[in-house]
């Protein structure tokens, strides 16, 4: 299958080329480790590993794929994860309200891709509003919990985006759009880092003494996170490759597509640090080695070519 390809923008890829900034400047040494990068990285992980997992549970929900449950105890899993984390600045009473806000979402998400499946149109009703009403109660837990260095409306906005990716991802799978589905999904996984951004940056502006005055949004921070995001990435893609490789998904070759976008914006990462010659080397090791062994593996699964 051929398609016109196109590159997903790295979020602050030209950061990574970029002079230092004042706020990376004032840290006395140039480093990606810092109690305010880790803090921002904490939060690209979790968040990350959500919109993947949320994403994951709705096609298997809609398909009927056996592991369904599991891909739904694993998004329940993850924000049990995100508790500890916001009680380790706002206290168990922060993350306990954190949590009772944030886990019934992750069931409206199921709830809604069980609906579509069913063709229940009220159910389908119910399970929006009931995102909506997580948007709205989230994006006022975040503003009051910063003390509005997160305003409602900006924390509103995010999550909306991010909602309305997950559904469209959804919407577009099930109208068998999987061109479409895809590059929103690569689009969903920019916009879920930028999040991470904005919370942490309103924490650390927040409570600056407890991150020692450093920042998350330092050049090497950036680096970091765009990093991180291409990883993150690619071992969810990688994974469902595997997946629909093995079960001969209609969608196997657009997410293998995905992929391939995936594997430019790394090289382009690389390229821009250490030049073209560096770039061509990435990309050949990284295709041939890794991502067609993949599939290879995969193929060779299904057929039973041990």
């Amino acid at each position: 299958m051929k398609m016109k390809k196109w590159l997903a923008p790295v979020l602050g890829l030209v950061l990574i080329v970029s002079p230092a900034t004042g706020a990376y400047a004032a840290e006395t040494t140039p480093t990606v480790k810092t109690p305010a990068s880790d803090l921002r990285a904490t939060l690209d992980y979790l968040l990350s590993e959500h919109y993947a997992l949320a994403v994951d549970t709705m096609i298997k929900t809609y398909d009927g794929n056996k592991a369904a449950p599991e891909a739904a105890k694993a998004l329940d899993q993850n924000a049990k994860d995100m508790e500890p984390a916001i009680a380790s600045i706002y206290g168990e009473e922060g993350g306990k309200q954190f949590e009772a806000i944030f886990a019934p979402h992750n069931a409206a998400t199921d709830d809604y891709a069980q609906a579509v499946k069913d063709g229940d149109k009220a159910a389908q009703d119910a399970a929006t509003k009931e995102v909506d009403k997580f948007v709205n109660d989230m994006a006022s837990f975040l503003s009051t919990a910063t003390g509005g260095k997160l305003p409602e409306a900006d924390a509103k906005q995010a999550l909306a985006e991010h909602e309305a990716d997950v559904q469209q991802v959804f919407d577009q799978y099930v109208a068998k759009d999987y061109e479409g589905a895809y590059k929103t999904y690569l689009a969903g996984f920019e916009q879920i880092f930028g999040a991470g951004k904005a919370i942490s940056g309103a924490i650390v502006a927040q409570n600056p003494d407890k991150f020692d005055n450093t920042k998350p949004d330092s050049a090497a921070a950036d680096l970091r996170s765009a990093l991180t995001m291409l990883g993150s990435e690619h071992f969810a893609l990688a994974t469902l490759s595997m997946e629909k490789g093995y079960d001969g998904d209609p969608d196997y070759d657009y997410v293998n597509w995905a992929q391939d976008q995936n594997t430019a914006a790394f090289k382009a990462a690389f390229t821009s640090i250490y030049g073209a010659d560096a770039g061509n080397q990435f990309e050949k090791i990284w295709t041939t080695n890794h991502i067609n062994a993949q599939a290879d593996l995969a193929a060779a699964t299904a057929a039973k070519n041990y």
